[in-house]
């Protein structure tokens, strides 16, 4: 039950938010100015290499996140995304705004020319990714811990939180579909199956900007 009120509260949170969201401001310019839906939702479903999380008065709270870039050309390249912003002529990298390096960091080399190069940047469904996968971790570390514990006991808290799901996944899906090996297969279903309810979870209640599964590169690895 403690798991759902944390649930419940950040639920809340988010309405609040929302509610207080100055994109609602009762003003004529904002009135007047016409809302671009499609702008709006590929601005939270696409990734970034900074992740926002709110606006207020057209402040936008960011934080911008490690770039990572090998140019064969200049060797490794360290930097968070904040530098993209501060206009500085010296700086090489750029972001790409049309072509076919749209969204892709473009290095300006000394001959005029423009080069593309190998980038392992930590983006926000990176980061979305690895939030979730340290969730996950301490979650199940904990139940397991809880459950060697109190072996005979009524489970209690996460415990009990976790323990219809992990039946779910063993009585309707391991056990049906994989047969009597199931048990072999057991902890990579669960594994999936918490991994993508946690993604989702991030993705819907708690307002951090955050569409993991929605970047086909993750949808495409579960796959």
């Amino acid at each position: 039950m403690q798991m759902f009120k944390y649930i419940l509260a950040a639920f809340l949170v988010t309405s609040l938010m929302f509610a207080a969201n100055p994109l609602a401001a009762n003003n004529d310019e904002v009135q007047h100015e016409k809302f671009n839906v499609i702008d709006y939702v590929f601005e939270h479903v696409n990734d970034s290499y900074e992740w926002h999380f709110f606006s207020v008065n057209d402040t936008h709270i960011t934080l911008p996140l490690p770039v990572i870039l090998y140019s064969k050309h200049t060797g490794w390249h360290f930097f968070l995304s904040n530098k993209f912003h501060q206009h500085n002529p010296d700086f090489p990298f750029e972001l790409g705004e049309e072509g076919k390096n749209k969204d892709k960091i473009v290095e300006n080399l000394s001959d005029g020319t423009k080069y593309v190069p190998l980038d392992l940047s930590l983006t926000r469904s990176t980061v979305g990714v690895i939030l979730s996968a340290l969730i996950l971790i301490l979650i199940t570390l904990r139940t397991a811990k809880l459950a060697s514990r109190h072996v005979y006991e009524k489970p209690s808290g996460l415990q009990n939180f976790m323990e219809p799901i992990i039946i779910f996944i063993r009585d309707d899906i391991a056990k049906p579909f994989v047969g009597d090996a199931y048990k072999r297969y057991l902890p990579f279903l669960l594994t999936l199956f918490n991994f993508i309810l946690i993604a989702n979870l991030l993705g819907l209640i708690l307002p951090l900007g955050l569409n993991i599964t929605g970047n086909i590169a993750v949808t495409l690895t579960l796959a």
